[in-house]
């Protein structure tokens, strides 16, 4: 394996053997080695993590992407979101708007 002709996922691969990393267990600490390996450090304001996510809103796309396609099957996600925009328990009926002319 070289420099010259290395893809990026074998190139992944490879970190991930010599790093140890994912291999026993996923978790942040491992995702912030990544993010860290890649050029992304933290500072007094921001994580690593948080420096990376400003820098690639496709990372936050596919964040909330994932996060939407998953919260139905995550009931603590759903209620959170639920008691954060206050709906009501029960559905109220909607008052008709009259028709225009």
């Amino acid at each position: 394996m070289s420099k010259e002709n290395i893809t990026g996922y074998k190139l992944l691969v490879h970190w991930m053997t010599v790093k140890k990393a994912f291999q026993f267990e996923m978790n942040t600490e491992n995702l912030t080695k990544l993010i860290e390996s890649i050029g992304y450090k933290g500072d007094n304001f921001q994580s690593s993590i948080d420096n990376f996510l400003s820098d690639n809103p496709g990372a936050q796309e596919a964040l909330v992407t994932w996060v939407t396609d998953n919260i139905d099957h995550v009931r603590e996600w759903k209620e959170s979101l639920i008691e954060c925009v206050g709906l009501p328990d029960k559905e109220e009926e909607e008052e008709e708007l009259p028709e225009g002319e």
